[in-house]
């Protein structure tokens, strides 16, 4: 109602309650009335995957797309950008007609290093442009809608908490064990899991004789006892979130040398097809490297990996395989958390400590609903698992 009468809408909702609808009834307005309508979102693995499905859904020639790597049909009425190329066009005023904009995953505005390229976008976008913002559960959505109201112009706040696909959250042991956090919000589990990773002060000689924190001792379970305990319990497809991209690479090495796999016979003849047929397209861009070799093994072995140091063309196969099946656990970064259609049934968060500028620092409350959102997609799964490492 909100977008049908003309108003910007900034939309909170948890994964799966159907927040992509509401930008297709923008997109519907835009195609209906002449206009244009550029959707935005903060990877370049989900504009791909926008521009895949918007051009299965509207016809490829009423799509475009523009990110740092690719640019095709970039004067259709519904163009799919990253955050960044739309802040460049509103600093160089090539908006071209562009009535509508949507902001994909508008929570990424709080991000420390990212979060500004939304503000600019919202400062500096025209009044006359109609805003449709989607963002995950956040608990100040009030406050940052006052805050657009008074950049850009009045916007209507639409907030839903229910979960379609219940998520349900477990702390796993170094040896896979594994326990359900019952009856408990998302602080309650927070505070729990931040609690019992304390540890006590220890005291240090030197020329001051003062006490620190030492450094947590994180454990890390093994994937290759994780992950059979996951396929056992049916838990998998499976995304695997370790904060470090030699960390995926080690942890998919680690599996492939346990020998183990996830795949029958007639599925690992599919990825086999789907590698020969990668390797034909891009020639230029396969390399008898180290890392390509890894992501083909592992491709056979019904695993994956996936981080920003991969080529976007590899990432994109990983995302095409794990959508038909033929990949049941990917090791990612945060690169997999954030919008893109990922049929997880379950999820892993290696650890609750991730590094930052300053050294490392415990995950945020955001950043744990970003990843756990991913397990249980509706459609695919009853519910979701989201597995805690300790």
């Amino acid at each position: 109602r909100c977008i049908l009468e003309g108003d910007s809408v900034i939309v909170s909702a948890p994964t799966g309650a159907g927040k992509t609808l509401i930008a297709e009834l923008g997109i519907y307005k835009a195609l209906a009335t002449g206009r244009r309508l550029a959707y935005t979102t903060p990877l370049k693995a989900l504009s791909n995957q926008k521009f895949a499905d918007f051009c299965k859904q509207y016809g490829a020639e009423f799509v475009g797309i523009l990110t740092g790597d690719v640019k095709v049909n970039p004067g259709a009425p519904l163009v799919v950008m990253t955050t960044e190329i739309l802040r460049n066009k509103l600093y160089t005023h090539s908006l071209e007609d562009i009535a509508y904009v949507v902001l994909d995953e508008c929570h990424y505005m709080g991000d420390e290093g990212r979060g500004t390229v939304w503000e600019e976008i919202i400062i500096n976008c025209p009044r006359e442009i109609q805003l449709i913002a989607l963002s995950a559960t956040v608990g100040n959505i009030d406050e940052i809608a006052e805050w657009i109201s008074g950049v850009h112009r009045p916007i209507r706040v639409v907030v839903h908490q229910w979960r379609p696909v219940p998520l349900h959250y477990y702390l796993c042991g170094p040896k896979a064990e594994m326990v359900e956090v019952d009856g408990r919000s998302r602080a309650q589990l927070y505070q729990a899991v931040s609690s019992w990773r304390n540890i006590p002060r220890v005291r240090m000689r030197g020329r001051q004789d003062r006490e620190r924190r030492p450094r947590p001792v994180r454990w890390r379970v093994s994937p290759s006892a994780l992950v059979p305990s996951l396929k056992t319990r049916g838990w998998l497809p499976a995304i695997y979130f370790i904060f470090s991209r030699a960390g995926c690479e080690e942890s998919l090495r680690r599996f492939l040398e346990e020998g183990l796999s996830l795949l029958d016979a007639k599925q690992q003849q599919e990825v086999d097809e789907a590698i020969a047929t990668f390797v034909s397209e891009n020639p230029t861009l396969v390399s008898k490297s180290e890392l390509n070799a890894l992501i083909f093994e592992g491709l056979r072995r019904g695993t994956g990996v996936h981080h920003a140091g991969i080529l976007p063309a590899l990432k994109r196969l990983t995302e095409t395989l794990f959508e038909r099946g033929l990949i049941q656990v990917v090791f990612a970064t945060e690169t997999m958390s954030l919008g893109i259609h990922m049929p997880a049934k379950s999820v892993v968060i290696q650890t609750l400590t991730k590094r930052s500028d300053v050294g490392f620092r415990t995950l945020s409350h955001n950043e744990l609903t970003q990843m756990a959102g991913r397990a249980g997609r509706r459609g695919i799964a009853p519910e979701g698992k989201c597995v805690i490492g300790l």
